[in-house]
């Protein structure tokens, strides 16, 4: 009899290491990972603009320069580009565009710190408004006499 349980329970033992090792190799190989041609793992997002230094007046031929600071939560958070657009009434809506890595990483608890400037080129003299946005709400305005 005690044969019968040493081959029964050796036959059960090598069934439950089977069943670990399919699950294993069936767990391993659908791991997800996001891909991006660029940065595996990252996804677009806006930072925080928190300050703005634009001239109250310029010229022409100088442009409207502004110097943009943003942050972004932790150290996940990374600069991307600052986005322009130009709307009607001498208006340029901008955003601070950032990359952060994708799901719920582990990520260093300090902010993450960014500056840019950019050059809008002009071809009209006249009241401009540069509007800045965090996200879709409106942090200032900066209004530019350009001559």
């Amino acid at each position: 009899m005690q044969q019968i349980c040493n081959l029964g329970c050796q036959h059960t033992n090598a069934l439950m290491k089977l069943k670990a090792i399919l699950f294993f190799l069936l767990a391993t190989s659908f791991s997800c990972n996001k891909d991006d041609d660029n940065n595996p793992g990252q996804c677009d997002t806006n930072l925080v603009i928190s300050v703005t230094r634009t001239p109250a007046r310029t010229t022409i031929a100088a442009g409207i320069n502004s110097g943009i600071e943003s942050y972004g939560a932790n150290l996940c958070y990374s600069f991307s580009h600052t986005e322009i657009l130009e709307k009607p009434g001498k208006i340029f809506q901008i955003r601070s565009k950032g990359k952060v890595t994708c799901g719920k990483p582990i990520c260093a608890q300090a902010l993450y710190q960014a500056n840019d400037s950019v050059k809008i080129a002009i071809s009209v003299s006249g009241t401009y408004f540069l509007k800045f946005y965090n996200e879709n709400t409106h942090f200032k305005t900066d209004t530019v006499q350009v001559d």
